[in-house]
C-alpha cells in the first residue's frame, strides 16, 4: 500500500471527509490519495493561509478534526497566522505539510538550506503547536498520525503539524508492520477540596455569577454547565467564544460583558460578590486592561483544565482566591450532586440586572431614527432577528466583532464562530 493512500484511509477512519488544500510538489501524493478515495473531498483553496482557517472552522463546527495539506516551504510558513488561530482558541486541527525528499533535506543548523523550497517547520512551529514532528521513518506514519490526533484532542485541545518528505509519501508500506501509539492513562484528580470550597462561597454569596467561555463547548460540557446553573438559578456573563452557549432570550443569560460588553454585564461582573468562571481564562478583554480593578469585590473562582492558565496571575492583576484543575463535566457533576437543591436565593439580583440592561439598551430608539446611515447595532440586531434557529454566524475582527457581540440576540442552536484571540483580518470568509 502507498504511504500516502494509507494516510488518507486513516483520516477517513477517523470520520475526516475533507481536507482542505493548495497543491504543491512536495505534498502531490497525499493530495492525490485523498482525491482518489472513494469516501473523501479535496477542496481547494487560493492560499494556505485559507486552507487553515476554513479547516479551523471544519472543527469548530464539530463535523471533524479539521485537516489541511500544503507543500513544503513558503506552503507551510503560509499556515502560520491559521496554526496560531488554532493554537490560542484551543481548537484541534491536524496540518500536513510535505517535505523535500530525504536526501535534500539540510544536515544540520549551519545550512541555511539545502533542498528547494526547504524550512524547518517543525522549528518554526513548535511555539504555536502542541505537537509538530517531522516524520522520517516510513513505519512510523501511523503511530505519528495516532499520537497528533491524540494530542490534538486531548486536555486542552489544540493545533499539531506533520512534516513528511516527498519520497516518504510515494514509499510501498505494509500497513500490517507498521508502529501503533498507545495513548497514555488518564488519572482522575481528585478535586473534593475544591468543590468544598466552591460550595461555600456560593452559600456565603448574595450577587454571584457565572462566566462561560467557549472552552465549554470544547469540553462537551454545556448540557452538564447548565444543569448546575438552573439548580442555583445562577445569573450567566458569555464570553465572546461563548456567546453561543445559550439562546439570548433564556432567563438566566445576562448577556455580554468586557471591552465589547454590554454596560449591564460589566456592571454585574463590577457589582458581583461571587465570580465563577469556567472555559474561560479570563483575558484582559474580560477583565479589562487594568485587571487588579475586575470585581473588586468578589471573590474569584476559575476553573480550567490547563494548570498554567490558573498560575498565570501575578501581584498586578486580581487575586484569584480559588484555582482549580479540572475537566469540567466531571466537576460539574460532582458539584450538582453535592448541592442541597437551591431555593432561588437571587431573584433580586438577577432583577437588578435587567433594570441595568433596560436603562443602557444597546439600540436606543434614536439609533433606529437616523436617516443618514445605518447604525450598525441596529443592522446586527434585525440581523439576528430575521434569522432562523441553527443558523451560524463568521465574524471577522474590527468594529464588525464588537457590533455584533453586543447586539447579536442568538436563537436555539445557533453558533457564532470567529478567531477570538488572535483576530486576523480576513478570517471569516475563509472560515465561511
Amino acid at each position: 500500500m502507498k504511504l500516502s493512500d494509507f494516510i488518507a484511509q486513516f483520516l477517513f477512519e477517523q470520520g475526516i471527509k475533507h481536507v482542505y488544500v493548495v497543491s504543491g510538489g512536495a505534498i502531490i501524493h497525499s493530495i492525490d490519495s485523498v482525491a482518489r478515495h472513494p469516501g473523501m473531498e479535496y477542496i481547494c483553496v487560493q492560499h494556505e493561509q485559507a486552507g487553515g482557517a476554513a479547516a479551523d472552522a471544519y472543527s469548530r463546527i464539530g463535523a471533524a478534526v479539521g485537516t489541511t495539506m500544503v507543500t513544503s516551504g513558503p506552503g507551510a510558513t503560509n499556515l502560520t497566522t491559521s496554526i496560531s488561530n488554532a493554537y490560542f482558541d484551543s481548537i484541534p486541527c491536524l496540518f500536513i505539510c510535505g517535505q523535500v525528499t530525504t536526501p535534500r533535506l539540510r544536515p544540520n543548523s549551519n545550512l541555511r538550506q539545502k533542498g528547494f523550497q526547504e524550512t524547518d517547520v517543525v522549528s518554526l512551529f513548535t511555539s504555536i503547536t502542541k505537537y509538530a514532528h517531522r516524520v522520517m521513518d516510513p513505519l512510523d506514519i501511523k503511530y505519528e498520525l495516532q499520537k497528533a490526533l491524540y494530542i490534538s484532542k486531548s486536555g486542552r485541545p489544540g493545533p499539531v503539524v506533520l512534516d513528511i518528505p516527498d519520497d516518504l509519501q510515494r514509499l510501498d508500506i505494509d500497513p500490517d508492520a507498521l508502529k501503533e501509539f498507545k495513548p497514555p492513562v488518564a488519572a482522575l484528580r481528585d478535586n473534593k477540596e475544591d468543590l468544598n470550597k466552591v460550595l461555600v462561597l456560593l452559600k456565603a454569596a448574595k450577587r454571584p455569577v457565572i462566566i462561560l467561555g467557549v472552552g465549554v463547548r470544547l469540553a462537551g460540557a454545556i448540557d452538564t454547565v447548565l444543569a448546575f446553573v438552573r439548580q442555583h438559578q445562577l445569573p450567566v456573563l458569555l464570553t465572546w467564544g461563548g456567546k453561543d452557549l445559550m439562546p439570548h432570550d433564556d432567563e438566566l443569560n445576562m448577556g455580554g460583558l468586557g471591552v465589547v460588553g454590554p454596560r449591564w454585564g460589566n456592571f454585574a461582573a463590577q457589582n458581583a460578590d461571587l465570580i465563577i468562571a469556567a472555559g474561560t481564562r479570563l483575558s484582559q478583554m474580560i477583565t479589562g486592561g487594568k485587571t487588579s480593578l475586575f470585581a473588586p469585590h468578589a471573590k474569584k473562582v476559575l476553573i480550567d483544565i490547563d494548570p498554567h492558565e490558573l498560575t498565570k496571575f501575578t501581584s498586578n492583576d486580581f487575586h484569584l482566591d480559588v484555582g482549580i484543575e479540572a475537566q469540567l463535566i466531571p466537576f460539574f457533576t460532582q458539584l450538582k450532586t453535592l448541592s442541597a437543591p437551591a431555593e432561588d436565593r437571587f431573584a433580586g439580583w438577577r432583577k437588578q440586572i435587567r433594570e441595568w440592561e433596560a436603562q443602557y439598551p444597546i439600540c436606543p430608539k434614536e439609533k433606529y431614527q437616523r436617516t443618514d446611515y445605518v447604525d450598525g447595532h441596529v443592522f446586527v440586531k434585525e440581523m439576528s432577528r430575521a434569522s432562523a434557529e441553527g443558523d451560524v454566524y463568521i465574524t471577522d475582527t474590527g468594529a464588525n466583532i464588537s457590533w455584533t457581540l453586543q447586539a447579536i440576540e442568538m436563537k436555539k442552536n445557533q453558533r457564532m464562530i470567529s478567531a477570538w484571540n488572535h483576530t486576523p483580518m480576513g478570517y471569516a470568509l475563509s472560515a465561511s
